[in-house]
């Protein structure tokens, strides 16, 4: 446990700033003490560790999002390659509408701001392919033979939606999932905060870069934030006129759940503090040892409980049993019998094991146990099992 005073004051500055703000109804003085308390992470780099654990929580929480929309741009490039065979047809030269599709497709691949979507880069790109897709001519039956597989067809053959991206329905589905469970995090928490905190520090900074890569949408957005980040710092005494964005009682949310998890991980010695005699076996590997009576890791003096006749406990014990690590397509039978559902895709429910795994471990800061992928785990070769 920390106990070192140095620290101690850390905590009490920030918790006395947490009581005084959560004191505070009107929103300038709010604003303004939460400001205070933001700056303090930005300052002090001893909280450092903290920040970098809010940061792999957001990371984890998102892996499956990232990776799918990966996917689904990779899946959508090849279609543009094939729609760009066809694209000086005679039918589509002169189609507008086509030639569009494809132009704002190369936009966004350029990804130099030229062209801006409110729903998002992977959306946008989705809708430019469908965009020069619903404007082929299917009266010719060449054209309409050459992209027929892109989509669902009805009895009569005509089609009825398109499925060129797999994985982007999949990668719509998990950000929905993502948004709907945000107000849940702390690392949503801890965006809010450094957002706030980044446009009333920097507003001009972050307009001018904005400008600079034409991300028009951007900088509208930009502005109306700071214009009511303005008008609340300059309205003493109204507490709910000015309140579209930044919504005090939202606020005092955020702050609590940031004190309090920067308290916890604080307390428990979290990268902070005293941490001169982790447990290593030499420079470059760090020890932990596994009781499977009790099914409890230890590691860096830290005990991680798992609980029995799980999943996740049975991949956890395969993954330490085969360090140089898994490939998911092949243990399916050392895994039989721990609840999975043979309706699933098994990558999947490996997958959502692993994310669990990781999940235990950087509740006690450790973020970086495992490597692990749709395909493939494995332990992070830094963490080696020793028996006492």
């Amino acid at each position: 446990m920390v106990t070192t005073t140095s620290y101690q004051l850390l905590l009490e500055r920030l918790q006395s700033l947490t009581e005084r703000a959560m004191s505070l109804d009107v929103p300038k003085p709010f604003f303004l003490t939460l400001f205070e308390f933001v700056e303090i992470y930005d300052k002090d780099e001893r909280l450092g560790p903290v920040i970098k654990v809010f940061n792999q929580l957001k990371k984890n929480d998102i892996k499956k999002e990232t990776e799918l929309g990966e996917k689904a741009k990779k899946e959508m490039r090849q279609v543009y390659k094939d729609l760009v065979q066809i694209k000086n047809n005679e039918k589509l030269l002169q189609n507008r509408f086509f030639q569009e599709g494809l132009q704002h497709f190369e936009a966004y691949e350029r990804e130099d701001g030229s062209i801006e979507s409110i729903a998002g880069p992977i959306v946008g790109r989705h809708g430019c392919i469908i965009h020069a897709l619903i404007s082929i001519p299917f009266e010719d039956q060449e054209l309409k033979n050459l992209v027929s597989h892109l989509g669902e067809k009805d009895d009569q053959g005509k089609i009825v939606r398109w499925v060129f991206a797999p994985s982007f329905d999949l990668w719509e589905e998990e950000t929905k999932y993502i948004q709907r469970l945000l107000p849940t995090k702390v690392w949503h928490s801890w965006d809010k905060l450094v957002s706030f905190y980044g446009l009333y520090k920097d507003f001009e900074k972050l307009r001018d870069d904005k400008l600079k890569k034409k991300e028009v949408f951007s900088v509208i957005g930009l502005n109306m934030l700071f214009q009511e980040l303005n008008d609340i710092m300059n309205y003493k005494k109204d507490t709910k006129r000015y309140l579209r964005e930044f919504d005090v009682g939202e606020y005092k949310v955020h702050l609590q759940r940031i004190f309090t998890h920067t308290k916890e991980l604080v307390l428990t010695d979290l990268s902070i503090g005293d941490q001169q005699n982790p447990t290593t076996t030499n420079k470059s590997t760090i020890a932990f040892t596994f009781n499977d009576e009790n099914t409890t890791l230890a590691i860096k003096d830290k005990q991680i409980k798992f609980k029995k006749d799980t999943r996740k406990l049975a991949m956890l014990k395969l993954l330490i049993k085969k360090p140089k690590g898994i490939y998911f397509g092949e243990i399916a039978e050392e895994l039989e019998g721990v609840g999975t559902d043979k309706t699933m895709n098994t990558k999947n429910i490996y997958y959502e094991a692993c994310r669990s795994i990781e999940h235990s471990f950087v509740k006690v800061g450790i973020p970086d146990f495992l490597n692990y992928n749709f395909n493939q785990a494995k332990i992070n070769p830094t963490y080696k099992k020793i028996t006492k």
